[in-house]
């Protein structure tokens, strides 16, 4: 089943309001970028994607394995890595 993703500008400078089916999620930018920090950045909900993509992964494995897994955690980080050519 796949759902439709929106994405709207909010009242605030770089606030976004993301609907997901009935899920109302909001991202922005830290302060020190020139947002309000009214909810995670781009980055961080790509982070947040790819966190939850690993750890259904193990966990739905060892479901099909027969595992007995006593939980998942999975801590990531990014860092912004400027290119020469970045205008």
């Amino acid at each position: 089943m796949s759902r439709n993703v929106h994405v709207e500008a909010g009242r605030l400078k770089y606030a976004q309001k993301i609907t997901v089916g009935p899920h109302v999620l909001r991202a922005d930018e830290p302060s020190v970028s020139g947002g309000n920090d009214a909810g995670p950045n781009p980055y961080e909900f790509l982070l947040a994607a790819l966190g939850t993509c690993a750890s259904i992964t193990v966990q739905m494995y060892a479901k099909r394995k027969q595992w007995p897994l006593a939980g998942v955690h999975v801590d990531l980080t990014y860092a912004k890595v400027p290119s020469e050519n970045y205008c």
